[in-house]
């Protein structure tokens, strides 16, 4: 069935075509002129493109673009998984020592600026331990003798 209707609608429009150029040559005028001239224009264009076109390199070309895309994505979502199971691995770590060790609670609730003070007096006191003239590493004849 599907053949009769195609068979029938390629027939209709091969006749509709005849007549149609046959009405242009009594008349002497073409129907839609500047339109046709416009896909005429565009038909062979694409025509030439088609032609001139090196498919195998296009496809090898897009196939590893396409291909290293995927290699990226695929890489980025599985640091996006290590990264979700890292830190609910941290947090149930966590969990487990604080409710071992209540000490541990304290320390965990210590403030950065807590931190940063500790290792300010710590540089103060290395500072002041440190020599005002560090020996030189060269040796000279003088003092050799």
């Amino acid at each position: 069935m599907v053949a009769v209707i195609g068979v029938t609608i390629s027939f209709a429009l091969t006749t509709l075509f005849l007549l149609l150029v046959i009405t242009e040559r009594k008349r002497g005028v073409r129907f839609f002129e500047n339109q046709r001239k416009n896909m005429d224009r565009f038909i062979s264009r694409g025509a030439y493109i088609l032609s001139h076109i090196d498919f195998s390199s296009l496809f090898s070309s897009m196939g590893k673009h396409i291909s290293i895309t995927l290699a990226h994505q695929f890489a980025h979502l599985s640091l996006v998984v290590v990264r979700f199971l890292e830190r609910a691995l941290t947090r149930t770590v966590r969990y487990l020592r604080v409710r071992r060790d209540p000490e541990m609670k304290q320390s965990l609730s210590v403030s950065p600026l807590h931190l940063l003070a500790r290792i300010g007096a710590y540089a103060k006191r290395v500072g002041k331990k440190r020599p005002s003239e560090l020996p030189s590493t060269t040796s000279t004849e003088e003092e050799k003798r």
